[in-house]
C-alpha cells in the first residue's frame, strides 16, 4: 500500500472513525486505489481456541477500482482488538 494504511489507528475508543486513500499494486501488476474508513464500534465479549477476551469491535469498510478501468468492488472486515494482548483475536471479512 501507498501509502501505508493501517488497520488501527492508536489510541482507539468507541465511536473513533478515520479515513485514508491508498494505491496497491499486485503480483500481476493491477493496480488498485482504495478509498477506506475504519470505525471503533464497541466493546464485545469474544471467545476463541485462546481463551475469553474483552475487545474492542473496529470494522473496516474499503471501495477499490482498478486504475485501467477493470472493475472494482469493496471489501468489509471487522477486527476484534484485545488491549490485554495488544492484538486482534478474532477478525471476520
Amino acid at each position: 500500500m501507498r501509502p501505508h494504511y493501517p488497520n488501527f489507528s492508536f489510541p482507539l475508543w468507541v465511536g473513533k472513525t478515520w479515513q485514508g486513500k491508498y494505491r496497491t499494486t499486485r503480483g500481476d501488476g493491477k493496480v488498485f486505489d482504495s478509498d477506506r474508513s475504519v470505525t471503533v464500534e464497541g466493546w464485545e465479549e469474544v471467545t476463541v481456541p485462546a481463551g475469553r477476551f474483552k475487545a474492542l469491535k473496529v470494522s473496516s469498510l474499503t471501495y477499490y477500482r482498478r486504475v485501467d478501468g477493470g472493475g472494482g468492488g469493496r471489501i468489509v472486515f471487522n477486527y476484534w482488538y484485545a488491549p490485554e494482548v495488544g492484538r486482534p483475536v478474532r477478525i471476520e471479512d
